[in-house]
């Protein structure tokens, strides 16, 4: 099985890490949040193009981590970001051509982050690429 960085590199891509040492902990599923990670670093992957850089990284705020998975590639129409969340959603590449997959992928990040108690929002520029941004809380301590 390949790993991100494996895929990265076959495709001509820049793949960097961005995170600030000594993350606090989060309050959440790990199995989970790696697959909604994995998904839009795969699209990111898949979506840029060669000679192209995908960057990861992750800081934390008062009372959170915010994750941030960038390309620098074909980016989302304008018209198109209101819905990349949406059920069965399928934005348009250059030329008005529906981009590959289901359309529940972003969905299903979007599920991932609000389930944990975050938001996950999207910025995008066609031609230069797209950053998609999640926060989760980090863990707090109970009351003994």
């Amino acid at each position: 099985m390949l790993q991100v960085g494996d895929l990265a590199e076959a495709r001509g891509l820049a793949l960097s890490l961005n995170l600030t040492p000594g993350l606090p902990r989060l309050n959440a599923d790990r199995a989970r949040v790696k697959q909604a990670v994995l998904n839009l670093l795969d699209n990111a992957l898949k979506y840029t193009p060669s000679g192209g850089a995908v960057t990861v990284g992750a800081r934390a705020e008062p009372g959170r981590v915010i994750c941030t998975i960038a390309d620098t590639g074909e980016g989302i129409p304008a018209d198109d970001l209101p819905y990349v969340f949406e059920k069965l959603f399928r934005a348009r590449r250059s030329g008005g051509r529906p981009v590959e997959g289901s359309g529940l992928g972003l969905t299903i990040v979007e599920q991932i982050v609000r389930a944990h108690g975050g938001e996950i929002t999207v910025a995008s520029t066609p031609g230069q690429g797209t950053t998609f941004s999640f926060w989760l809380p980090i863990a707090t301590e109970r009351a003994a």
